[in-house]
């Protein structure tokens, strides 16, 4: 007999009035990584993302379900939202951009953890100086 892993197990629940609950709605499965969107997810965080796009968490999840069902050109296009939301300058939109076209998908995060390294190493010196 070999094991089998279970079902994936969807996780949906909204409050009213409340993004973060809908946000949620991702399916957990030990098959993949953490984090596997169902196409019914996906549907309602792009509701939510059109609903409110300054909510940045919808686009986020988003980006990551869509990463797991190997659709890189949704994921790209929900961090640029997510980017987008959060301020981000048309030129990092742009090098998002031309990194996928260059590296693919790993380009962007390569791109993304190092943006973030600068952003933390930014906040840090600020604070520093307080």
């Amino acid at each position: 007999m070999t094991w089998e892993p279970p079902e994936p197990l969807s996780l949906t629940c909204q409050l009213p009035s409340d993004g973060w609950n809908t946000a949620t709605s991702v399916l957990l499965s030990p098959s993949k990584s953490a984090l596997i969107g169902d196409d019914e997810a996906i549907e309602q965080l792009r509701e939510l993302s059109e609903d409110d796009p300054e909510f940045a968490v919808a686009n986020s999840f988003i980006s990551r379900a869509s990463e797991m069902k190997e659709d890189y050109d949704t994921a790209l296009d929900a961090q640029v939202k997510r980017s987008q939301s959060q301020g981000s300058s048309p030129e990092t939109i742009g090098t998002m951009r031309s990194k996928y076209a260059a590296q693919g998908w790993p380009g962007v995060l390569r791109f993304i953890v190092d943006l973030r390294k600068v952003q933390r190493k930014a906040r840090w010196e600020a604070v520093r100086f307080i």
